[in-house]
C-alpha cells in the first residue's frame, strides 16, 4: 500500500483504541452520587420495571396452566445495586410468597455486610418496612409507610403495598390486568420473533446451497487501487468525530447529530480527488440500483430475516460478556447499578420529548443506515475486499467481513461487552453487501433492525 493508505490506517486504528479499547481498560471516573441516582432512576429502574411487570403477568399465564414462576428466576433479579435488590426483594415477596420474600431480604442483608457497604437511612428504613410487610398477613403498614415504599422502590413499592396491605384488591387487580396484557404481547412478539428466525434460517440454508453450487456471484472489483478507500474512511472517521465533538460543544444535540451524520459524506469527495470519476465512485462503493429497486428492497428484509439466526449467536456473546462483566463487579462490591450496554440514545428515550424522539427515529433508522453502510460495507469492506483479492475469495469474504465488522462494534459507544451483536450484524451487512453488489439491501436490514431497536426501547421504557 501506499504511504497515504498506512497513514489512514494508522488513524482508523488510533479511533478503534480510542472509542472501543481505552474505555474498557481505563473506566471513565464515577459520577457524582446525584448524577448515578439520576441514571439509575430514569434507565434501570424502568428497565427493570418492565422485568418486573412481564414477570407479573408470566406468573397469571403459568397459573392457569398450573405451573409458577421458580424462584431461581426471581433470583436473578437480585443483582446490581441496592435499590435494584430493594425491587427484587418486593417482586419475590408478592411472585412468591412472604416467606421467599423475606429470604431474599435476608440475602440482601448479608450481602451488604459481606460487602461493607454502608446503607443509607432510607435504604435501612425500606428493608424495615419490607420485613414488616412480608412478616405476617395481619402486618399493617402506615399511609407514612406505604407512601415510603412507593417513593423508594416505584412501580414495586406499589406492588408490594397492594399486595400485602388491606384494602389494596382493586390496585392490585388493575396492576395484574395491566401486567398480564403486557406479558400476552410480548409472547406473541416473541413467538412471531421465534417464526421469522426459522425462516432466516431457512434462507441461510437456501443461501449455503447456492454458495456451493457457484450460483451466487462474490463482489466485483473494479481496477481502482484499494488504498484510496481506506484513505477515505479514515477522512471520514474524522470529520464524523469532528461533528460530533463540534454537536456537543455547541449543544446542538440530537439535530446536530443528524446534521452531522450527512455532512461526514463530504470525505467521499476524496474520491474524485483521487482521480476517480463519480460514475466509477457510485459503482465501486456500491450506491447502485443493483438489480432493481424493489428487488433490492425485498432483498433487504429477507436479509434482516436471515441475519436473525445469526444475531442470536451475537446476543449469546454479549450476554456471555455481561455475565463476565457482572463477576468482575462481584470482585469489587457487586452493588454497581446493572443496566447492560446501553446506547446515549436510551437514555434521550427515557426523559425525552416528542420532537426528541422523532429526531431519534430519523438518526438511528435514516442517517445511521445510509452514513454507515456508505463507509462501513461501501467503502471499508470494498478496501479489505481489494486488499485481499488474491487470497481465495471466501478466505477474503471472511476476513473482510470479519474486520470491517469488528471496527464497526468497537467505534459504537454501547461499550466492550456489545461488541459480539453489533460484530455478528456488521458481518450479516457484510454478506449482504457482497450478495446484492448494491448498498440498498443491508441499507434496509440496517435500517429495520435499528427502527425495531428504538421501538422496543421506548415501548421498555415508557411502559
Amino acid at each position: 500500500m501506499a504511504l497515504l493508505a498506512w497513514i489512514a490506517w494508522a488513524i482508523v486504528i488510533l479511533v478503534v483504541v480510542w472509542r472501543g479499547v481505552l474505555p474498557a481498560v481505563m473506566p471513565e471516573e464515577a459520577p457524582e452520587p446525584s448524577a448515578t441516582e439520576a441514571q439509575e432512576s430514569s434507565l434501570a429502574d424502568r428497565l427493570m420495571t418492565f422485568q418486573g411487570k412481564f414477570l407479573l403477568g408470566a406468573k397469571q399465564l403459568a397459573s392457569s396452566q398450573g405451573d409458577a414462576i421458580p424462584s431461581e428466576q426471581l433470583r436473578t433479579l437480585e443483582m446490581g445495586s441496592v435499590a435494584q435488590r430493594q425491587r427484587a426483594v418486593a417482586l419475590t415477596g408478592v411472585l412468591a410468597g412472604p416467606s421467599e420474600g423475606l429470604d431474599a431480604l435476608h440475602r440482601l442483608e448479608v450481602r451488604v455486610m459481606d460487602a461493607g457497604v454502608q446503607l443509607t437511612p432510607g435504604e435501612q428504613d425500606t428493608n424495615n418496612l419490607l420485613g414488616v410487610a412480608f412478616t405476617s398477613d395481619d402486618a399493617v403498614l402506615s399511609q407514612a409507610d406505604r407512601d415510603h415504599l412507593i417513593d423508594r422502590l416505584g412501580w414495586f413499592g406499589k406492588l408490594t403495598v397492594a399486595g400485602t396491605q388491606p384494602g389494596g384488591e382493586e390496585t392490585l387487580k388493575a396492576l395484574r390486568s395491566a401486567a398480564l396484557g403486557l406479558a400476552i404481547i410480548l409472547v406473541l412478539v416473541l413467538c412471531l420473533a421465534g417464526l421469522f428466525a426459522l425462516l432466516g434460517l431457512a434462507g441461510l440454508i437456501v443461501g449455503i446451497i447456492l454458495v456451493a453450487r457457484r450460483m451466487l456471484k462474490p463482489l466485483a472489483m473494479g481496477g481502482t487501487p484499494s488504498g484510496v478507500f481506506v484513505e477515505t474512511f479514515a477522512a471520514w472517521l474524522v470529520l464524523f468525530l469532528l461533528f460530533s465533538l463540534l454537536a456537543a460543544k455547541t449543544g446542538t444535540g440530537l439535530g446536530g447529530a443528524f446534521v452531522g451524520f450527512w455532512l461526514s459524506l463530504l470525505a467521499l469527495a476524496w474520491l474524485p480527488i483521487r482521480g476517480l470519476s463519480w460514475s466509477t465512485v457510485m459503482t465501486e462503493v456500491g450506491l447502485t440500483r443493483g438489480r432493481g429497486l424493489w428487488r433490492e428492497l425485498g432483498s433487504g428484509v429477507a436479509g434482516y430475516i436471515m441475519m436473525l439466526p445469526l444475531l442470536t449467536m451475537g446476543i449469546a456473546g454479549t450476554l456471555g460478556l455481561l455475565k463476565l462483566s457482572e463477576w468482575l463487579a462481584d470482585g469489587a462490591n457487586g452493588f454497581q447499578t446493572e443496566v447492560g450496554p446501553a446506547h446515549p440514545i436510551f437514555e434521550i428515550v427515557a426523559g425525552g420529548s416528542t420532537g426528541e424522539l422523532i429526531l431519534i427515529y430519523l438518526l438511528a433508522a435514516v442517517a445511521a443506515p445510509v452514513v454507515e453502510e456508505v463507509m462501513f460495507r461501501g467503502v471499508l469492506y470494498r478496501h479489505l475486499r481489494g486488499g485481499t483479492q488474491r487470497w481465495s475469495t471466501w478466505l477474503s469474504i471472511v476476513f473482510s467481513a470479519a474486520l470491517s465488522s469488528l471496527i464497526f462494534a468497537a467505534i459504537h459507544p454501547q461499550g466492550w461487552v456489545a461488541i459480539p451483536v453489533l460484530g455478528t450484524i456488521g458481518v450479516a451487512l457484510a454478506l449482504a453487501r457482497e450478495w446484492r453488489s448494491s448498498l440498498i439491501a443491508p441499507m434496509i436490514m440496517h435500517a429495520i433492525s435499528n427502527g425495531l431497536v428504538i421501538t422496543m426501547v421506548t415501548v421498555l421504557i415508557l411502559s
